[in-house]
Formats: structure tokens, sequence, C-alpha cells
């Protein structure tokens, strides 16, 4: 059962501080939960007098303060310092020129967002500490709770809905509690785009505005996409993911993103540490070896395995630990998106690459062409040709080639390079990088904008991590749930983080006309 309670905003009436008993209670119905809350500057007598609603979990309540002689006694709900009466019965986004789908998830991320910072509200109010700043060189990791937000893929609908709900913690001032963003397709083309401005959480807002009309505005033109594939094209391990991130995830995020994520981080940041989650794919296929992979402004490399190199160097070639040739460090536009789509969908890239040999051609006779030009034309075009023949994704030179050491598996140390792929297809929720034991996290916030089963992250995850001995809460979902998911589940264990668990599509967003596919 919550409790709110209405108070003056005229003679400065605040919430200071809010306590609950349990949240365990937060998914059993039989028991009640009761925010009590402490209002300050009020006289006794006139606290008492405040009114009060309560309603259950699943119950709808009418916020109508009643009848009121004096009109400067005029009365606002609050919860935890939030106006309830501002919050729009129906979202409202102003015209963008998105699609009606990304207006949509925007929409509904409003309200996942709402739904996201009661549930977080609860968690820190359990722990009875509010987080001032866990950067500082006085904090204590044993006083502080360590959360990390977790955005999956879902392309577009991924990346708008991230982009929604972090607007909506803002909004709650509960942003500044995140210690950690993590994110997996869709939402790393959200994660990328904030990262531009430093502080960007500080002034999300503008942040907000600004990406909204970039997603607005005009796509990358064909001269400046061949332009991008060129440079692409003159790395040593040249691949399907540069292709596809040049052809499709600008289509997406329309921009041509050349920001290094070294570049992109402050020791001093106010943001969440952003973590870029991708899988190594051969580990993924003869399932040897660890294929949780991971890139962060100071690291990347493998989650479980705890073997990393700078994320500078990532693309360099090693061997037996030493540098042997350094290389570029891979930009944001390659990042945002390490693919594997069906062989079909390619296909489709590869005529829109015609397409753009054409258009850069500027209607001249091909020849007419200087002989360097077409060389180049046909080099790369051969290039494509091959990786798709062998079907190459993501190739990077592994810096762990020839190691002699035990605690790395034997499987990561044989080849000079390794595929990286789009994490989502092992697990489409980047749940392994956080679950690393030195990161000490006390609770998982995992928002899932995946248009299927809308438990599978969370399940799989459960199953993943018990044969990997991995501490995670046990996953039971009520067999009527199955259909109908409710707005957020909370999953606690011993010994373990908890998870609060937001699907996208649940009855709350979609009410009646929620279809869940297999």
């Amino acid at each position: 059962m919550f409790e709110f309670l209405c108070g003056y905003p005229e003679r400065g009436l605040s919430i200071s501080d809010l306590f609950f008993s349990s949240l365990n209670c937060l998914n059993n119905k039989s028991k009640k939960i009761q925010l009590l809350v402490c209002i300050s500057d009020v006289p006794v007598a006139e606290r008492d007098e405040m009114k009060r609603k309560s309603v259950n979990e699943g119950e709808s309540v009418t916020l109508d303060p009643g009848v009121m002689n004096n009109p400067k006694d005029l009365m606002t709900w609050l919860f935890n310092d939030s106006p309830i009466n501002e919050i729009p019965e129906e979202p409202t986004v102003p015209d963008s020129g998105l699609s009606s789908a990304a207006v949509a998830v925007i929409c509904a991320a409003t309200v996942v967002g709402v739904l996201m910072l009661m549930a977080v509200s609860l968690y820190l109010l359990h722990c009875l500490v509010k987080r001032k700043d866990t950067r500082t060189k006085h904090s204590d990791k044993n006083e502080v709770p360590h959360i990390a937000l977790l955005g999956s893929g879902g392309g577009q609908r991924a990346m708008v809905g991230l982009l929604g709900s972090l607007v909506e913690l803002d909004k709650a001032g509960l942003l500044d509690c995140m210690l950690y963003l993590n994110g997996v397709s869709g939402s790393t083309w959200c994660m990328a785009s904030l990262y531009q401005e430093p502080d960007w959480s500080t002034k999300l807002d503008t942040v907000k505005d600004k990406i909204i009309k970039r997603l607005s505005g005009p796509e990358v033109s064909w001269g400046d996409a061949y332009a991008k594939l060129k440079k692409y094209h003159k790395k040593d391990n040249f691949s399907l993911t540069d292709v596809w991130a040049v052809m499709v995830v600008t289509e997406y995020v329309k921009e041509i993103d050349e920001h290094k994520l070294t570049d992109q981080w402050d020791q001093l940041s106010k943001d969440p540490f952003p973590i870029y989650a991708a899988i190594d794919k051969q580990c993924k296929q003869k399932k040897d070896g660890d294929p949780w992979f991971e890139i962060s402004p100071h690291e990347a490399g493998y989650s479980l395995t705890g073997a990393f190199v700078e994320t500078s160097s990532f693309c360099s070639q090693f061997d037996n630990g030493s540098k042997k040739k350094q290389q570029p460090e891979m930009d944001m536009l390659y990042l945002q998106d390490p693919k594997d789509p069906p062989v079909e969908m390619y296909y489709q890239v590869l005529m829109d690459l015609v397409d753009m040999n054409l258009s850069v051609l500027n209607g001249k006779d091909p020849s007419d062409l200087d002989q360097s030009i077409r060389k180049l034309l046909n080099d790369l075009f051969l290039s494509i040709c091959t990786c798709m023949a062998k079907w190459i994704w993501g190739r990077n030179y592994n810096f762990l080639h020839k190691m002699t050491d035990e605690a790395v598996p034997a499987a990561l140390l044989e080849s000079e390079t390794r595929d990286y792929e789009d994490a989502g297809l092992l697990l489409n929720s980047p749940y392994f990088s956080v679950l690393r034991e030195e990161r000490h996290i006390d609770l998982i916030i995992s928002l899932d904008y995946s248009d299927g089963d809308p438990f599978m992250t969370v399940r799989k995850a459960a199953e993943m991590c018990k044969k990997l001995n991995i501490p995670f809460p046990e996953v039971n979902i009520p067999s009527e749930d199955l259909e109908k998911p409710k707005d957020f589940y909370v999953f606690k264990g011993q010994n373990a983080p908890t998870v609060i668990h937001i699907p996208l599509f649940n009855v709350v967003n979609c009410g009646g006309k929620l279809r869940l596919s297999s």
C-alpha cells in the first residue's frame, strides 16, 4: 500500500524524508508497504490535519483534496518532492519528424521513467542513504549503494526509450544515483549521443532537445558516407561491421560520430560511467572461453576472465603482451553497433552501396574517372564481397595473442585476430559487465526494450549466472504474468544484487492492446 500526502506549497512545505518497512513486500499483495512522510517547518497540529490517500499495488487512486473554503489553501499532491498533478495523463512529445513508432516509444518511456523512479526511490530509502558524490576521495563503497542502469537492445525503440527514461530519472533527481550506464545495440546509440556532451547529466533537457532535433533532421549524405567508408577501408582489419555502421546505423542516428571513447570521459565527470557490451564471436560459437566483452573509456576486455587492455590500444596488434603495431582507436560510429544481421538484410546494404557508388560519380561516365578512383571503388567492393563470403564481423587484433597466462582461457590466446559482435545475439541486456565482482553492484535496473518475451533477458541472465556460480537473485515469474506482464518486478537474493526489471511492453503501458510475440 502506498500512502501519499497533500501539502500547502505556498507555505513552503516539502517532503524531506521517506522510510518504509521492507522492499520484500513490493511484489507480495498479502502485505502492505506504508510510506511514512516527515514534513518540515509545519506545526504538528497542521501536519496531522493533512489529507492522506492510500492505494494497493495494481489499484488506481483519484488524488482529490476535496472541498476547500479558502482559495489560498490550494493543495498540491506530492510524492518524493514531485508534484503528482503535473504528470500528464497522456505524455506528449513535440512535433519532431520522428516516425510514429519512435514517438510512441518516447511516450511509453515517460511512463517507464515514472515507474522506475518510484522503484528506485523505494530502494534508496531502504538503504537509508542519500548519495552525495561517489567519485570523491572521501567516499566509501560500503556506505553508498552502487547502482547500474542497463539499456537493452531494440534499435531506435531502445535509443529513444532509454533517452525518455533518463529524462524522467533526471526530473526526479535520481539520475545522479546511477554509478554505471551500460548498453547493448540500440541503447548504445543513445549513450554515444549523450556522451558527446561533457557532464550531459547536468543539462539533460538541452541535450535531449539537441538529439531529437538531429534525429528529425536530414540523413547523412552518400558522399559523406562514402568518404567515411574509405577511411574504414584503410584499416588493417576491415569487416562488415564497418560497412553496416556507415550504411545502416547512420540512417538511424543521422550523423557520423568520429569521437573516441577515451576522449569523452573526464575523471571528474558527473555522468554515470559508460560501458558498451559486446561478445566474442568465436567463444559464442565454440562455447569455450569467455564470450562477454566490454568497452569503457578506460579499458576493453573480457568481463569474466578479467583480461583487459587500455581502450586506446584495443585495435592495435600485440604479440605476447607487447604492442607490435599501433592502430587508430575505434570511433563511436563503429562502436555503436557491431551487428551480425541475417544474410538477406546485408544484400540490401550491398545494393545501397552500388547506389552510393553511382551517386559519387555525379552522373559522369565511369570511363572518364581517374584510374586511381576506379581502382579504389573496385578494391572496396572486392573487400566487401570477401567479407560477405567469409562473414567477417567486428574483426580486430587480439591483444591476448600468444600470451602465457594460466588465468586466461587457452581459446583466447591462439588466434591473431578476434571477431566481436552485438551482445544482443547472446543476451539482449548487458548484465555481465556489471556483475564483475570488483564492481560491488547493489542494485541493477534493467530497462528492457525487447519486442518479444519481456522476461527473456532477466531469466536467461539468472540461468547463465547459476551455471557460472555468479551471485544473482532467483527469478520467478507468476504464470498469469507471462502473457500480461506488470510494469516492474523486483528480484532479491542472498548475497546478490537486487534486480529491478522494467519491461517496456506491459499492461500499464499498453493496456488491452498488449500482444506478445514468441
